[in-house]
């Protein structure tokens, strides 16, 4: 949903990548997880 990462499953995750909700890392364990 609205993702403008590469292969990210996230919301809103500008991170390649990123599991996580709101993860502006790359490969960042969410903190909401």
């Amino acid at each position: 949903d609205e993702s403008p990462a590469d292969e990210s499953p996230a919301d809103e995750s500008p991170a390649d990548e990123s599991p996580a909700d709101e993860s502006p890392a790359d490969e960042s364990p969410a903190s909401q997880s």
